[in-house]
């Protein structure tokens, strides 16, 4: 119906770590349906450790990086033939890189509030952190804006573990600064320290910045 009536829309799709496997399926799967516009978020592990062993689904860095590499090759090659899809991350790294405008939340390494509502009006800084622990209201019972000041908002946006030692040398430190909190374990830096998802495909991405402006200033977006 949103193509009957030509209403633009974009694909929500929950990248595990079996899915990332198939990057030259998804984008095959793109062209074929005609669709525009595409966010991938990672599949997270369990916040309980014991869980998160148990979870196979849940993407890790070294998937991660495999993934979006394919990804942005076949992406790349698309656009330099005149075909745009616009691909979340994609576009996030660009917005920070040539307008530095930060468009995706924890892009670089910094909270912010993102206000969740459950159905009883409980209010949560982030729908990755929908705890008992880091409910900050009802919106029932207070504004929004008196919620916003809730004396846990600080505490949330401000806690933050240790970035891993090879964050230290990393040359994309400035803009990533360690990347989401709760993304950290599949998409950036492995738990033997040695590997971090997000640098190999910033590495394969960022060369090709000049490219890709100049190649979006060509088509129509």
């Amino acid at each position: 119906m949103f193509e009957k009536f030509q209403i633009p829309f974009n694909i929500l799709c929950v990248l595990t770590n079996p899915l990332a496997k198939e990057a030259k399926k998804i984008y095959r799967f793109l062209r074929e349906e005609n669709i525009e516009y595409l966010q991938l978020i990672p599949c997270l592990p369990d916040l309980d450790k014991e869980e998160k062993e148990s979870t196979s689904y849940a993407l890790t860095p070294q998937r991660f990086a495999s993934f979006y590499q394919q990804l942005f090759k076949l992406w790349l090659a698309d656009l330099r033939q005149g075909r745009y899809t616009s691909i979340k991350l994609f576009d996030d790294i660009l917005n920070l890189l040539v307008n530095q405008q930060i468009t995706a939340c924890g892009l670089m390494g910094n909270c912010r509030i993102q206000y969740v509502i459950e159905a009883d009006g409980s209010v949560y800084p982030c729908d990755f952190y929908v705890l008992d622990e880091w409910r900050l209201g009802n919106i029932t019972e207070k504004t929004l804006k008196q919620i916003f000041n809730s004396l846990k908002r600080d505490p949330f946006l401000c806690s933050r573990s240790e970035l891993p030692h090879k964050c230290g040398t990393c040359p994309f430190k400035k803009m990533c600064g360690g990347g989401c909190k709760r993304m950290s374990d599949v998409m950036y830096v492995d738990e033997q320290q040695e590997f971090c998802g997000y640098q190999h495909f910033l590495e394969k991405f960022i060369p090709n910045v000049n490219e890709i402006t100049h190649l979006l200033g060509g088509t129509s977006q």
